[in-house]
């Protein structure tokens, strides 16, 4: 199974969320699944005016469409503490990861 994680909280953050999706993707490997993480560590970025611990993504226009549609995923997850709900439901209704 292929996985693909989106998510604000990755490394080198320290917080429960990041320790959560790497114990996740340590156990999906001994269950021969295959997790990828989107994360904005991939982009330049900026710090969060009001939390400077949290860096905020400026991906390129495209960047996450292309990488969403890199690969056929079989199951696409969201962990943000920063949610845009409405535009990712539209944009994931759109590629066929929601009914």
């Amino acid at each position: 199974m292929k996985i693909l994680v989106v998510t604000d909280a990755w490394h080198p953050q320290v917080n429960g969320v990041v320790r959560t999706l790497s114990h996740m993707a340590r156990e999906a490997r001994a269950l021969d699944s295959e997790i990828e993480f989107l994360a904005p560590s991939e982009f330049r970025t900026l710090p969060m005016p009001s939390y400077p611990e949290i860096r905020l993504a400026l991906p390129p226009p495209g960047a996450v469409a292309r990488k969403l549609d890199a690969v056929k995923w079989d199951m696409l997850e969201e962990w943000s503490k920063t949610k845009r709900a409405p535009r990712h439901a539209a944009f994931l209704h759109e590629r066929e990861f929601v009914q």
